[in-house]
């Protein structure tokens, strides 16, 4: 019974705060904060070493679909399997599959070349990764071995700490059997997202694969380019991702593209003697093919000016290509509004205190 007195409360506190900021010539816009903080879309968190990745189907549901199909096979009939369950190709997805191949080829172009002119910082204790020159004095660096200022120790960083490597073994046939750990070193590992698109039907001659004809029954200008091909990569690799099934580790960032997970064991996660090093396979999203590196938005690139530690809480943040792209003068899409929390007005250091 007292919640609504209180929300009243607030209300008629925030109607009195309002007409006096405007009174003594302060901002007001920074305070929309307060209504709109709860609206932003959290970004997902650093896992501890002993936390397992969330699940995208939950161990309920895989109960349930485990039950069904054990008596499904009581039943003695044909199982007649879709594509690509079948062994053949999705047709409606291989245009897709070259679509995301040459999105991910012209992505490294443009994000190769913006490196050598927009400076990459990465933190040589955590990894955290800042684009944009000067790097950022906000103190979050918090691992093992770090100063107990959590300062960051930051060094020139590269392509790679804005687009990280995840890679996969290459399976020339995709429904055959598991890579075993004896193989661990005769199977090519290659990019994973290549790895997607060559069992989605594009082909690379020095990875050949297996092309079934019947069926199985086993089971700037650059930033703007660069932006779409990112974008068209992320969303063809979704749609890709959708028919084509992708297993992760649930506590480390291995990854397999195929059905099931291969044996090698060669997992250092959480607890991995009990698992004698074999990963613990469960259904991956898109995060865990094209990892988001987040970083810090700079709104303002003439300023000069590092963001501050104290003000951490109005700074947007995008992923880190995005972040690079953006600064290279591409605008970015309407997604990523909620991250970059285009509607806070970033305060003075001496409005902070008068925020909401």
């Amino acid at each position: 019974m007292m919640l609504p007195r209180h929300v009243q409360t607030v209300r008629y506190m925030l109607e009195r705060l309002i007409p006096v900021a405007q009174l003594r010539g302060i901002n007001t816009h920074f305070c929309v904060w307060y209504s709109t903080l709860s609206a932003c879309n959290e970004l997902p968190r650093n896992l501890k070493m002993s936390e397992r990745k969330p699940l995208v189907t939950s161990f309920n549901e895989l109960k349930r679909q485990a039950r069904r199909k054990r008596k499904e096979r009581q039943n003695v009939h044909e199982i007649l399997l879709q594509p690509p369950e079948n062994g053949l190709l999705v047709k409606q997805l291989i245009p897709i599959a070259h679509q995301v191949y040459a999105a991910r080829s012209e992505l490294l172009s443009s994000v190769s070349r913006l490196v050598k002119h927009i400076a990459i910082y990465t933190c040589s204790l955590c990894g955290d990764v800042h684009v944009g020159h000067p790097p950022h004095n906000i103190r979050t660096c918090n691992v093992r071995g770090s100063p107990s200022s959590k300062e960051h120790s930051w060094v020139k960083g590269g392509i790679g700490h804005v687009l990280p490597l995840v890679e996969s073994f290459h399976l020339y046939d995709r429904i055959g059997r598991a890579v075993s750990h004896n193989e661990m070193l005769e199977v090519d590992r290659i990019p994973a997202i290549v790895e997607l698109c060559i069992q989605a039907g594009f082909d690379i001659p020095e990875y050949p694969t297996r092309r079934r004809a019947f069926p199985v029954y086993c089971v700037a200008a650059i930033a703007v380019r660069g932006m779409k091909a990112w974008e068209k990569m992320c969303t063809g690799a979704s749609k890709l991702m959708d028919t084509y099934a992708f297993q992760t580790c649930g506590y480390c960032p291995e990854v397999q593209v195929g059905p099931k997970g291969h044996r090698v064991r060669n997992c250092q996660a959480f607890k991995h003697q009990m698992r004698d090093g074999q990963h613990a396979w469960q259904e991956a999203t898109i995060n865990d093919l094209v990892p988001p590196v987040y970083v810090y938005h700079i709104g303002d690139q003439q300023s000069g000016k590092p963001l501050v530690h104290e003000l951490k809480r109005y700074y947007g943040m995008l992923p880190a290509v995005v972040e690079l792209f953006a600064q290279a003068g591409a605008t970015v899409e309407k997604n990523y509004a909620h991250s970059m929390r285009e509607d806070v007005v970033v305060p003075e250091m001496d409005e902070e205190k008068l925020v909401v």
